[in-house]
């Protein structure tokens, strides 16, 4: 993977979070690819996203995921792998 990619899709987790910390809802966009881009949002996004080690951003970022998970967006098993990370 190039680092550049990698890198722009990390900004697109950063803004998803922005957008949630300043309105407490999730992106349409968001739920959009869980449904129409599913490969994309399992594969890349929840990874991404599960993965971002960002300490500015941990409290919107836990809150974030346990709502995507609320709502039965992020796989059982993805979550309960997430929450055991230090």
């Amino acid at each position: 993977m190039l680092p550049h990619l990698q890198e722009d899709r990390l900004e697109d987790v950063r803004k998803v979070l922005h957008h949630f910390h300043s309105t407490n809802e999730i992106a349409d966009i968001v739920l959009k690819a869980c449904v129409f881009r599913r490969d994309y949002y399992n594969e890349i996004f929840l990874r991404d996203l599960l993965n971002l080690r960002d300490p500015s951003l941990t409290p919107v970022q836990i809150k974030f995921v346990d709502r995507l998970h609320s709502a039965g967006k992020v796989p059982h098993q993805m979550y309960a792998n997430w929450e055991l990370k230090p």
